[in-house]
């Protein structure tokens, strides 16, 4: 059996990554849940009513911004 020997820097940089983690799987629910909602035609027509000035083509420009991030951060953690 091999033994793996972590510093004290790896150990505090596995505890960041997991926070970071636990982080970006939250927004990824919260984004699915919106996405969901955005898909029921009820709920987009009250919020549509309700906010004139949305349309689609910001929706599709901060969803684009959210996997962007979502990129970003995943390269973060793999290099």
């Amino acid at each position: 059996m091999v033994n793996t020997v972590l510093t004290e820097e790896d150990r505090i940089i596995l505890r960041g990554l997991a926070v970071e983690i636990a982080d970006i799987r939250k927004q990824l629910n919260q984004l699915a849940e919106t996405l969901a909602k955005l898909n029921d035609k009820q709920f987009l027509k009250a919020f549509v009513d309700s906010k004139p000035d949305l349309n689609e083509e910001q929706v599709d420009r901060y969803q684009l911004s959210l996997q962007k991030q979502v990129d970003a951060t995943e390269y973060e953690f793999r290099y």
